[in-house]
């Protein structure tokens, strides 16, 4: 039975994706795919290696950049219309978005927070990010019980609790511009955050990828952009979406490139017993205890 309303529309955006991929160099368009919708059945398995070894996985998974812009794409286009009809607006995005790139663990984390802040917004009242990320967990937990095993799950939440924590303090540390500044500090929060994960569950972990994640920073955001308005337009010619696909391409290359550098040093990984995640665990929770101790100005989101 063919699928109907938002799981067509869904579904033709995806194919729309697709269609238009075909128009661009097989390598990037792969890419391009995984990083607007976690698709990385274009990618080779040496690529998908290059990327683990440079510590770039994570941009082949769905994450809250990915539902920010989409949220920001469209509250853009129903800006002249009332605020609740915005409201909703965002939230049937939000409801599109998790069927055309499946509900993967952390395209749920993600897309339940933007619904807590979307929750917000609609009544007046303030979100704050970690209280945000705790009920978005138990939200996507009550409906799904068996995602709490998820692996994909575990490192989304630690990436995101990093970030919240440590990423403006560190950003405040460092003295950078702040166009280098941030992309640094929330990189070095989330590699953290995520560290005694990757080494418990991998017995690995990236030597390389702050420097890596950094240089692909500037790219990612511009990919994902024209990626997405490439997936839209290509449901109405190919030719268009190439086009949007076409601008996201040197991006795209200039990530790819990175992966590729980045991860021939036969030093960029480091192997390492899966035990010393446990024990690299104990001082980084208890930074984070610490970090708690002072934690707390709310973004309002009032109207």
């Amino acid at each position: 039975m063919p699928p109907t309303g938002l799981a067509a529309v869904a579904a033709s955006i995806g194919s729309g994706l697709r269609r238009a991929g075909e128009r661009i160099a097989p390598e990037p368009a792969g890419l391009i795919r995984g990083l607007t919708i976690g698709d990385t059945d274009g990618l080779s398995r040496i690529t998908i290696e290059r990327f683990r070894r440079a510590g770039l996985s994570h941009l082949l998974a769905v994450s809250g950049s990915n539902v920010a812009i989409v949220l920001a794409g469209i509250a853009v286009v129903v800006a002249r219309l009332r605020f609740h009809a915005r409201v909703g607006a965002g939230v049937a995005a939000l409801l599109l978005f998790v069927l055309v790139v499946g509900p993967d663990a952390s395209v749920l984390r993600a897309a339940a927070m933007g619904g807590v802040g979307l929750m917000a917004l609609a009544t007046g009242r303030q979100a704050e990010p970690l209280h945000a990320l705790g009920v978005a967990l138990m939200t996507i937990i009550l409906l799904r019980p068996q995602i709490v095993f998820s692996v994909g799950l575990h490192l989304s939440v630690a990436a995101t609790a990093g970030i919240i924590l440590w990423a403006s303090r560190i950003e405040r540390r460092v003295a950078l511009p702040r166009l280098v500044g941030l992309p640094l500090a929330v990189t070095l929060s989330a590699q953290v955050g995520v560290l005694p994960l990757l080494i418990g569950v991998f017995g690995q972990a990236s030597l390389v990828a702050p420097v890596t994640n950094l240089l692909a920073a500037a790219a990612v955001g511009p990919a994902t952009v024209f990626g997405l308005i490439g997936a839209l337009a290509g449901t109405a010619h190919p030719w268009l979406g190439g086009l949007a696909l076409r601008l996201a391409e040197p991006f795209a290359a200039w990530i790819l490139l990175v992966g590729r550098v980045g991860s021939a040093p036969s030093w960029a990984v480091l192997e390492v017993p899966h035990w010393t995640g446990a024990a690299l665990a104990v001082p980084i929770c208890a930074a984070a205890a610490w970090t708690l101790r002072g934690y707390g100005a709310p973004i309002s989101l009032e109207r």
